[in-house]
Order: C-alpha cells, then sequence, then structure tokens
C-alpha cells in the first residue's frame, strides 16, 4: 500500500536554477533496440537532480555516456554551455569537473581515508618525497567541507558505509567536481545513516555543487532532491520539480500505474515454530533468541553493524556460529555449511546477487536449474525448458527468455531469477539478505506478490533487511538489533517505520 506524500519546497531548494548540465535528443542504440530515444535533461548549479526508472529503463546507459564510457549515437551533452565532444574521454569529463561515485564507492579498504583521497587528488611532495603531514591536512579540509570529522588516519576499511562514502565524496571535492554523478549510493545503507548522507549532499547544494542521484528509494527523493526526470523504456516521461508530485505519482510515472503490493496481514498465533533460535551467537551478533512460525514473515534489522545479516549468512550455513541452539521443525539444526542447510530444505538469497547468487555468464534456464536431478538417465532438457518457462511467467522476467543469459538482464530482473530459483525447490525456510536492493518499484512489487503468496502457504521466511519501508510493508514482526543483539521485537500497530527507526537507535 502507498502512501500519498506531498512535500514543501525546503530552504535552499534549486528548481528554476541556471543551467550546468543539459542533454539534449540524446539517442544510443544497441542492436537495433534504442537503449535512449531523444532523451532530454535539464540539471541547474546547485540542484540535487534524482533520475529515476525501472531497471532496464535506461538509466546506465545514460550514466555510461556521461561518463564517457559509452558515446551518443546522436544528439549533445553540454556542461556550462560548452558542447562537449561526441568522442570525449573519461579524462575530459574529470577535467571539467565531472565526477562519478558508484555503488562499490571504489575505495580502498586497507588505505587510510588521507590515502584514498590523495589517490585522485595526489600526493603533496617535498624535498624528500610524500609529504604526509600536507597529505592529511589535505583530507581534513576536503572532509570538512561537508561538515564530516574523520580522522585521516584510520583505515577505510574501519569506517561505516555511510562514513566510506563520505570519504568518497570527499574525494570527487579534491577534484573541484562541479557535478557530481551518484548511482546508489544508500542502497546497503539503512534508514538512519541514508539519511546522513543525504544530508551531507544537501550541504553540497548549498555550496553550488549539483549533484545526479540514481536510486529507487522514493522517500529519499520526496525528502531531499529538488527535481526529479523518469526514464521508461529509454525515453524521458516525466521531469518536473517534486514538490508537484506524490509517491504515487512517481510511481506511476515509473512503471505507467500503480502496483498493488501486499498488505501486511496477523498470522494466526498457537502451534510449534518452524524456526526456534536460543541464544545464538556467531561473528558479529549475539546472543539472539526469536522464533518463526509456518506462514510468517519475520524481519531481521537494524543499521549495517547490527549483526543481523551476519546473523541471517549463519542460518543459512553461510557464516559461522559459535553457540546456542537451533530448531527446525523440532529437530536439532546447525548447518555448517551451505549444503548442510539446503539439506534441510532452507534456501538462501544473499545480499550479493552478483557475486554470489546468480552466475552471469549462464542462461536463465541455467540458473534455475543450477543441480539437475538425475541418476543414470539421460538429463530431460525439454522439461527442464517448459519448467524454466513456468517461472519466468510467474515472476514476469523480462525478456520471457529461458536461453537468455543473466549477464544481460536488468538488476530487478536477475533478482527475480534468484528469488524464483529458490522458491522452484519448494523450500521449508527461506532466508533472505537484502533482496529488494537496487530493485525497482515493478520487480519490487513482484517479488513482495510471490513472497506473500508463500507465505500463504505456510511457508517460513526470514528477511534480513535494511530497507525499513520494506520491512513495513512486508514483515508480520521485525526483530530490530543494535550491536549483535535485539534490541525490540516490533509487530501489529507498533509495527511503523517511526519504531524502526528508534529501536536502532536505541530508542
Amino acid at each position: 500500500m502507498t502512501t500519498d506524500l506531498r512535500v514543501v519546497q525546503r530552504p535552499g531548494t534549486r528548481t528554476g536554477s541556471s543551467g550546468l548540465l543539459e542533454v539534449r535528443r540524446l539517442r544510443k542504440v544497441y542492436g537495433g533496440t534504442a537503449a535512449l530515444a531523444d532523451v532530454d535533461i535539464h540539471v541547474g548549479r546547485g540542484q540535487l537532480h534524482a533520475l529515476l526508472g525501472e531497471n532496464g529503463a535506461g538509466k546506465s546507459t545514460l550514466v555510461k555516456i556521461l561518463a564517457a564510457v559509452e558515446h551518443e549515437d546522436a544528439g549533445e551533452v553540454r556542461l556550462d554551455g560548452e558542447a562537449l565532444p561526441p568522442r570525449r574521454t573519461p579524462r575530459t569529463m574529470a577535467e571539467r569537473g565531472v565526477v562519478f561515485i558508484h555503488q562499490d564507492l571504489g575505495l580502498v579498504a586497507t588505505m587510510t581515508v588521507a590515502e584514498n583521497i590523495a589517490q585522485y587528488a595526489g600526493y603533496p611532495t617535498g624535498l624528500s618525497g610524500i609529504s604526509w603531514p600536507a597529505t592529511q591536512a589535505r583530507a581534513r579540509e576536503a572532509l570538512a567541507r561537508l561538515d564530516v570529522a574523520l580522522d585521516p588516519n584510520v583505515p577505510v576499511g574501519e569506517l561505516s558505509i555511510a562514513e566510506q562514502a563520505a570519504v568518497a565524496i570527499a574525494r570527487a571535492l579534491v577534484q573541484d567536481a562541479r557535478l557530481i554523478v551518484l548511482d546508489e549510493p544508500t542502497a546497503s545503507l539503512a534508514a538512519g545513516e541514508a539519511a546522513r548522507l543525504l544530508s551531507t549532499l544537501e550541504r553540497l547544494r548549498e555550496k553550488g555543487i549539483s549533484c545526479i542521484l540514481v536510486t529507487h528509494r522514493l522517500d529519499e527523493v520526496l525528502s531531499h532532491c529538488d527535481h526529479v526526470t523518469v526514464l521508461r523504456n529509454g525515453q524521458v516521461v516525466g521531469s518536473r520539480p517534486v514538490e508537484e508530485l506524490s509517491r504515487d505519482d512517481l510511481i506511476e510515472l515509473i512503471v505507467g500505474a500503480v502496483p498493488e503490493m501486499p498488505t501486511r496481514r496477523s498470522v494466526p498465533a498457537g502451534g510449534p515454530p518452524r524456526l526456534a533460535v536460543r541464544d545464538l551467537s556467531g561473528h558479529g551478533f549475539g546472543p539472539v533468541s526469536f522464533d518463526v512460525g509456518p506462514g510468517e514473515i519475520v524481519a531481521l534489522t537494524g543499521f549495517a553493524d547490527a549483526g543481523h545479516l551476519a546473523l541471517a549468512s549463519a542460518l543459512s550455513g553461510a557464516g559461522p556460529i559459535q553457540g546456542g541452539d537451533v530448531q527446525l521443525d523440532g529437530r536439532g539444526y546447525a548447518a555448517r555449511r551451505p549444503g548442510q542447510a539446503l539439506s534441510r530444505g532452507v534456501q538462501h538469497v544473499p545480499a550479493e546477487r552478483n557475486a554470489e547468487g546468480l552466475a552471469g555468464g549462464l542462461t536463465v534456464r541455467e540458473n534455475l536449474f543450477p543441480n539437475p536431478r538425475r541418476r543414470w538417465w539421460p538429463l530431460n532438457h525439454r522439461r527442464e525448458r517448459s519448467e524454466a518457462d513456468h517461472w519466468i511467467h510467474a515472476f514476469d522476467v523480462r525478456p520471457p527468455n529461458s536461453n537468455a543469459t543473466v549477464a544481460t538482464l536488468s538488476g530487478g530482473n536477475a533478482q527475480k531469477v534468484l528469488v524464483a530459483r529458490t522458491m522452484a525447490t519448494d523450500p521449508t525456510l527461506l532466508v533472505l539478505c537484502e533482496p529488494t536492493a537496487g530493485v525497482d518499484i515493478g520487480a519490487r512489487a513482484t517479488i513482495y506478490r510471490k513472497l506473500r503468496d508463500a507465505a500463504a502457504q505456510g511457508l517460513a521466511v526470514v528477511l534480513a533487511s535494511s530497507d525499513f519501508q520494506e520491512i513495513n510493508d512486508l514483515a508480520d514482526r521485525a526483530v530490530v538489533m543494535r550491536r549483535g543483539v535485539v534490541a525490540r521485537v516490533l509487530d501489529g500497530d507498533d509495527l511503523t517505520i517511526a519504531a524502526l527507526t528508534g529501536a536502532s537507535y536505541g530508542n
């Protein structure tokens, strides 16, 4: 169920600012298919501009063209009134102050904050080589422009994800950035951390620096952005000030209609739990206790360091267990490896879809059935194709081609394939980690409906997610974790975004 959120113009909002970036009638064709068709975008100076669209709408193609990784077939890109050369290079864009920050941030975890910033800005030198005091001073100065206080000598790997994002933005500032393009910077952040990062972007706006924010989180757009451009099927279907739009308006622009989201339901109490966790501990969490009944969707949530993702991985045999007891359908359950979990009917959707969940070089059919069950007789390819087509249709995977290579699918459709694969095994327990991170609103609605339908048939679901909106929409009960232990359990009318946020902060 969606909420009609209308926002008033915020102090400092730039809706009619003079143009910094202009994209005019941009066109890009791949193999006869128009990825971009006569796209026009105007980004003002000091404007926080959201770029929205379903996976496969053309956002990635546009970003690649702006980064000069790809080149347009027609149209032009103008920066501060200057038409850029069609065969420009990434260096050309960097020299003009256009900087890109991707979801992985591009930081080196073992290097310090100052060293990561110097990787792009260069190392100040003196008579004896690198001047480390000057390197650290420049890092402090860049962070101070964001009102962020971090020790420049701390290794980046010891920082929170939100702090790492601040380092990436500071690194952009030392390159004299005028326009920063951020691709899903909050996809793996909990609400509080995302809010801190977006506040950092608002401070950049006050300094006259423009930002393009590629995101699927509509609440962030409505709360923090000035203007929004929506792509659908490679075309601009709307470009308007945020103050003129509601959440439902945005959804309708993105998918063409407002998809029906499943509503949270009350699960009847009583009967033995499907999963009983008692004083479980492992790397980054514990002791933790909770139950999951048949047909129940129980969320594990908290900020990035809460331990909920590590707990979910341990339940699926992908992480270590150091103590405690777990019962699955009344029998002891101690999966030390994923194979042991699978043998008990426990399926896992990992947070890292590409690295841990799917084989990008294989087809959709091969990913749906990676371990075909056979004994001495040949594999029945016709039956396998038929079953693959069934799951493709059930999850509305696009294109509906079981022989399509997974690497060619959009993120949302690839995630549908991953969730469909777990459903195809008729599991007893399904453990999902960040199942819709970076997934568009249409694919998200499909996945939610399938999870709710499966729960109605008795499937027990553990949903480990940092997306409080997702938990509010989908979970029957939420176990909020903080610093590795349970801070609060929420259900019914108490399960709200405000309560999830407060419990995560320890309130």
